[in-house]
């Protein structure tokens, strides 16, 4: 119900906007603001805060509008005809409208005294309490979805996000692991996408762990960087090997990604056998500055040997850097062999 009503909200406003032959420039505005304030840093609440007019307008929007007596427009039901609502709001400029349904979404839909699904609220928080684990998985699931309507709603119970991924109901750890994909998307600044890393190491979530971590990676949500190490562990895994290999290929023509993936393993405490797995996938191209920088941070001789005889290195990059020992037994190594 929770989420049909957002969706409910979210046509209505794309629908006024078509009508009014704004929906694209909109979007783009939406875009360039989105991506300015995540390029600033800026959380969720601090893009709130920025709209000072937002309370104004939803009082401005709401004065202009006429209700039928048995519906009301906070009772969980659209009180207006589309028509009527078009009508109300075909005077105020895109900012106006936005704002309108914005705080429809942040504040009525789940925080209104009048509001059907406000009056559920507490039995959900009470439910998560349930000794019975099928009712405890529901709500938990439940209530991760309204906190998707709203963001205020959400940074209320946040904590039980994070409470349900400890859970020692593997129905529940697995409800927070689904719903962290859909709250890194929504809440992406808000959130540390290692979390999600984390629960690849709990056996009974893993599977869905790296499906989600595979998606959002493809999507560009989050980012490897550090937790390479935790992905590229599982690669000769039982379960979940062949995923793990499957997102390695499907990064290969990234350079930036599986040269931060091969770096990140080189210089953990896997061993050379993770190296030469991947050392195939990495571009030739980037063969010789990669190698140079293993040779300047490297742990473990092993590991670099296989980086040496797994990389393309022209004659010429070998003898500039003939003066560092390593190298110099590795040739010695290749040439006796």
């Amino acid at each position: 119900v929770a989420l049909n009503q957002f969706y409910l909200l979210e046509r209505l406003e794309r629908s006024l906007k078509s009508d009014k032959g704004v929906a694209d420039r909109l979007s783009l505005a939406r875009s360039s603001t989105i991506k300015k304030s995540l390029e600033d840093g800026k959380s969720t609440e601090s893009i709130r805060e920025k709209r000072k007019s937002l309370e104004e307008s939803r009082r401005a929007s709401l004065s202009s509008m006429s209700f039928d007596k048995s519906h009301h427009l906070n009772s969980g039901r659209l009180s207006l005809r589309f028509d009527e609502l078009e009508e109300s709001l075909k005077s105020k400029t895109d900012e106006e409208i936005a704002d309108f349904f914005f705080y429809l979404k942040e504040k009525e839909v789940l925080y209104s005294e009048n509001s059907i699904l406000h009056q559920f609220v507490p039995l959900l928080l009470d439910s998560l309490k349930s000794s019975n684990s099928d009712i405890q998985s529901i709500a938990h699931s439940s209530l991760f979805k309204c906190m998707l309507i709203s963001s205020e709603f959400f940074n209320e119970h946040k904590h039980i996000v994070f409470d349900a991924l400890n859970s020692p109901c593997i129905a529940v750890r697995n409800n927070a692991v689904t719903a962290f994909h859909d709250f890194l998307i929504f809440y992406n600044t808000s959130l540390d996408s290692s979390v999600i890393f984390d629960k690849l190491r709990d056996k009974d979530v893993s599977k869905n762990a790296m499906l989600v971590v595979f998606n959002l990676l493809h999507k560009n949500i989050i980012r490897l960087k550090s937790n390479a190490v935790q992905l590229v562990s599982l690669l000769f895994d039982e379960s979940l090997g062949s995923i793990v290999k499957t997102l390695v290929r499907s990064l290969s023509g990234n350079n930036n990604a599986i040269s931060v993936i091969f770096y990140e393993t080189f210089t953990s405490d896997l061993g050379a056998e993770f190296v030469k797995y991947l050392a195939p996938f990495v571009s030739s191209s980037i063969h010789e500055s990669l190698f140079l920088k293993c040779l300047n941070n490297y742990n473990d001789i092993q590991k670099l040997k296989a980086v040496y005889e797994n990389f393309e290195l022209s004659e010429k990059f070998v003898k500039d850097n003939l003066f560092r020992e390593e190298m110099k037994v590795f040739v010695d190594q290749k040439a006796a062999v």
